[in-house]
């Protein structure tokens, strides 16, 4: 069969590059993923669809070692120090699949640093309205946040969380860190250093892909 574009990797990048060639009805995507991929959402295995907070041990479960989704790269860190695992996903998502869902942009100074550097169309007011094109979130809706994007994106409630999860919380305001209910509003995160000391919990799902584009998984070269 003949397509006009072929994607290898449908990880966070490779799955929007698809996605946004398949826009264009006249023309056939394929997107070749090696990991495999749940549809509808309710088959995903809970350490995908949960990514954490249903076993203390889901998020390893999801890339650790052996892990089904992860390719088990290592990495030396020191000549003295062990390999550490480096965790890839492999499955459709890819690493963004599971590294426990956090959806976090980045800090906007950083972007209008860029800008200042000379790359004028990346300031964080031009690029806000893309951060609002992709998302859908269900929890907020402002002048910052997105309400028609193909990324449903939610908070952990705070009786969603286990109790060494309740336990870090109040340990963390008791040192005086500060508590952000939206890292993705700029108003609460004023500079890098505030953004260290800020955190908050993030959910977010992979959507839909439009026109004629094949997904091939389970793919695998020798």
């Amino acid at each position: 069969m003949h397509y006009d574009k072929i994607v290898v990797g449908a990880g966070a990048a490779g799955s929007i590059i698809a996605a946004r060639l398949s826009e264009n009805p006249d023309m056939s995507i394929l997107l070749v993923e090696a990991g495999p991929d749940y549809h509808p959402a309710e088959t995903m295995p809970d350490c995908i669809r949960y990514a954490y907070g249903h076993d203390e041990n889901i998020w390893a479960k999801a890339f650790g070692h052996d892990s089904e989704f992860s390719w088990n790269y290592f990495a030396r860190t020191t000549d003295e120090a062990p390999p550490v695992l480096v965790p890839r996903g492999k499955i459709v998502g890819g690493s963004s699949a599971v590294n426990s869902q956090i959806f976090l942009r980045g800090v906007p100074e950083d972007y209008d640093d860029w800008f200042d550097l000379g790359n004028d169309e990346w300031s964080y007011d031009k690029l806000l309205p893309f951060f609002k094109k992709v998302e859908t979130d269900t929890d907020i809706n402002d002048e910052f946040h997105g309400t028609e994007g193909p990324i449903l994106v939610r908070r952990f409630k705070e009786n969603e969380w286990h109790e060494e999860q309740q336990a870090f919380y109040e340990a963390c305001l008791l040192k005086g860190f500060d508590d952000c209910k939206d890292h993705n509003n700029p108003k609460t995160i004023h500079n890098k250093s505030n953004a260290a000391r800020e955190f908050s919990y993030y959910q977010a799902h992979w959507c839909n892909f439009k026109h004629p584009l094949s997904v091939l998984r389970g793919f695998k070269h020798y």
